[in-house]
């Protein structure tokens, strides 16, 4: 039987102005639940693997609801979640889309990315990793038109405990993870929504570097 991965930690409910407008230029904003555990978490359970997240949340709280809600439809376990009156496992973030030379403008937490930034748009995307037999650099990723970076760390995090579980081999673990998070720049909100087959493939396809959607 596959180890279930559990993360613990706080979940955020990230408020995103529409497409590329700054914050507030209408009056909606886009609601999403993420944060780096429940990220983890999430992109586990695309792979096929099991995963739970613990926290504890405000009691009888619509948003708490909501999030927990949002979690189990793709897949992860929360029955090791809790309510309590403080609520202290919910923050909040905004935040405005890259679009061309403008950064991205964030405010809460965001966890950082190794990267090579042409533009706020434009990364070349690629990683490396050190055991105490080698040092190991990955492929190259040309990630163009970027739709969103938020969570990108979080996927290759994930794409990392899937490798160890069910890769053979440090490379094809790294691969994977960079492949993994290579396609997290393509997909809004803070979840990395790809299955295996899909990591895969662009792995084939790697030479190319290009996300096909």
């Amino acid at each position: 039987m596959t180890e279930t991965t559990v993360t613990f930690g706080e979940i955020m409910l990230r408020l995103s102005a529409p497409g590329s407008e700054r914050l507030f230029q209408s009056p909606g904003l886009v609601a999403t639940f993420g944060g780096g555990e429940a990220n983890v978490a999430v992109s586990l359970a695309g792979f096929g693997l099991p995963a739970s997240f613990v926290t504890v949340l405000p009691e009888q709280n619509p948003i708490a609801d909501a999030a927990i809600a949002d979690l189990r439809k793709h897949g992860v376990d929360t029955s090791a979640s809790c309510g309590d009156p403080a609520g202290w496992g919910f923050t909040s973030s905004s935040r405005e889309r890259t679009s061309g030379h403008r950064k991205s403008s964030m405010t809460g937490k965001e966890v950082p990315s190794l990267c090579e930034s042409i533009s706020a748009s434009h990364n070349r995307w690629s990683a490396c990793l050190n055991t105490r037999e080698e040092f190991l650099v990955s492929h190259v990723y040309d990630v163009a038109d970027i739709v969103d970076r938020v969570g990108t760390g979080d996927s290759f995090a994930a794409g990392l405990i899937y490798g160890m579980h069910s890769l053979s081999g440090t490379r094809k673990t790294l691969e994977f993870a960079v492949a993994a998070s290579c396609w997290k720049h393509s997909i809004p909100g803070d979840y990395n929504r790809v299955s295996v087959s899909e990591v895969t493939d662009l792995l084939r396809n790697g030479g190319s570097g290009r996300v096909q959607r």
